[in-house]
């Protein structure tokens, strides 16, 4: 599933960025939905998720996008009487990525995989020491939306770690970066400590 334009209708749509506790507040605060669909192409994870936040409104339910869907469908392979019957509609991330195809290829090698996605620390260090995993760029075609998601999922790991109350946008964070609770937890604080 690759949608850039999920973000287009505000309001209506958004990424669960968060854990379902914060993602839940967000939605009660920004959107004010008490009818939630969640939608995405991993099933476990948009099962999950749906349950995990099931208790914090009227109506949750899920919405398995079919491989088969293609950045032309509208709504993203999603039926219109369907969107009709919630307030919006929440992209589980763990499903709003690139499927890494390319795992297979690994062989031996003892790299941690789950789901097709090499695991990786934040600065995108594979579980085998000063190898990086930096997307599936291989072909013209698949390589550049390899690159952009790759560029996007990094710039998602640095923007959670910015102090939750900054903001940028209406919508009161970056588009796509999810952050840290707290801003020391985060890398900033170390760069503050060079600034004085």
């Amino acid at each position: 599933m690759t949608f850039p334009d999920v973000m287009r209708d505000f309001g209506k749509k958004t990424i669960g960025l968060h854990t379902p506790e914060e993602l839940s507040r967000e939605i009660k605060k920004e959107y004010d939905w008490n009818s939630v669909l969640v939608a995405g192409n991993v099933e476990e994870s948009i099962k999950r998720l749906s349950e995990e936040i099931s208790d914090e409104f009227k109506k949750v339910d899920y919405f398995l996008i079919p491989d088969s869907a293609n950045i032309k469908d509208k709504n993203e392979g999603i039926d219109s009487d369907i969107i009709q019957k919630f307030n919006g509609i929440v992209y589980d991330y763990n499903s709003y990525k690139v499927k890494n195809g390319t795992t297979r290829f690994l062989g031996n090698l003892p790299i941690e995989t789950m789901n097709g996605f090499v695991l990786t620390d934040r600065f995108q260090m594979t579980s085998i020491e000063n190898l990086y995993s930096v997307g599936s760029v291989s072909t013209v075609l698949s390589g550049v939306a390899a690159a952009i998601y790759s560029g996007q999922i990094a710039a998602m790991d640095i923007g959670r770690k910015f102090d939750r109350k900054t903001k940028a946008d209406p919508s009161g964070r970056f588009p796509f970066i999810p952050r840290e609770s707290f801003w020391n937890e985060s890398w900033q604080s170390k760069i503050k400590k060079y600034d004085d």
